[in-house]
């Protein structure tokens, strides 16, 4: 889904910001997306923000997070594998961690 591969563009590790993703999260619930695809979206945004929360160093945030990103992500069809699949092993390292 090409707005997937756009808003990975605006994740913060790449110099994008937290606002930019919900701001065209919005745009997309706007737009009249179908739940499933409005989900998907929705894990990228947590997905990020679990990324700003390790950063800071509050693992119980990351780790939050991490676990919306993937309840959201479903069984992750809507998501590229490769992302989807450090969804997962993100959401278990955090677990490890605690």
């Amino acid at each position: 889904m090409l707005r997937l591969r756009y808003l990975s563009t605006l994740e913060t590790r790449w110099g994008g910001s937290a606002s930019e993703m919900a701001a065209f999260l919005r745009e997309c619930r706007s737009a009249g997306l179908d739940a499933a695809k409005l989900r998907a979206l929705q894990a990228m945004v947590e997905r990020d923000l679990g990324w700003l929360a390790g950063q800071d160093g509050d693992l119980a945030e990351a780790d939050r997070h991490d676990l919306a990103a993937v309840e959201l992500a479903g069984d992750g069809r809507l998501i590229e594998k490769e992302i989807y699949g450090v969804m997962l092993r993100t959401a278990g390292y955090d677990e490890e961690r605690l």
